[in-house]
């Protein structure tokens, strides 16, 4: 595990960052700290009890603080990062162990919604859910994102149907399997002259 996290240049940059207030932002760089320890190297943070003990504040307190950094926690803000630069030179030899990041399928196909949507739905237990539910019976995050691009496509310029492309309309289990069908890869069908 790599002791140390890698932070870019453009966080100058990014106006979400800067929005952050001072404790947030701390709280956050040592979130990723914390998240670099994980053995299983998917970015795993502990439990807020434990969470709270290792950043020495009460547990309300991260509580609260958890909850303004919602979106900083979910897979692409970071993945974006980490793959913008995997090509980058090492700059000591524990670099090259994998950068940790915290991240979840359901939370990657969340994310991808609010990019496409333009939306802000809030990697919540009543979202994720829905879309963990799906992952289980066999979807796969690609599969959603298709469902995604397909449904944004049909309703995002429609004022009556816009309001529809949230995750308990789109993930749920009754209409997933339509909307499903409508995204699936269109096959190619071959002509054959007798």
């Amino acid at each position: 595990m790599p002791p140390w996290v890698k932070l870019y240049r453009e966080l100058l940059d990014d106006l979400d960052w800067h929005n952050l207030e001072a404790e947030s932002a701390k709280v956050l760089v040592m979130l990723w700290l914390i998240a670099s320890e994980d053995k299983d190297r998917e970015g795993k943070l502990p439990n807020t009890k434990k969470l709270a003990f290792r950043l020495r504040i009460q547990e309300q307190k991260l509580k609260q603080t958890l909850t303004k950094l919602e979106h900083w926690l979910i897979c692409d803000d970071i993945v974006t990062i980490s793959e913008r630069y995997r090509g980058d030179a090492p700059e000591t030899e524990t670099e090259t162990e994998t950068e940790a990041y915290i991240c979840s399928p359901s939370a990657e196909v969340l994310d991808y919604l609010n990019q496409k949507a333009l939306s802000k739905f809030r990697p919540v237990p009543a979202n994720i859910k829905l879309i963990e539910s799906r992952l289980k019976e066999g979807a796969t995050v690609e599969e959603m994102k298709r469902v995604i691009d397909t449904m944004v496509a049909k309703w995002m310029d429609d004022e009556k149907m816009r309001e529809y492309l949230r995750p308990s309309t789109l993930f749920n289990a009754t209409k997933y399997s339509q909307y499903s069908g409508l995204a699936a890869p269109k096959q190619k069908i071959r002509m054959v002259s007798l």
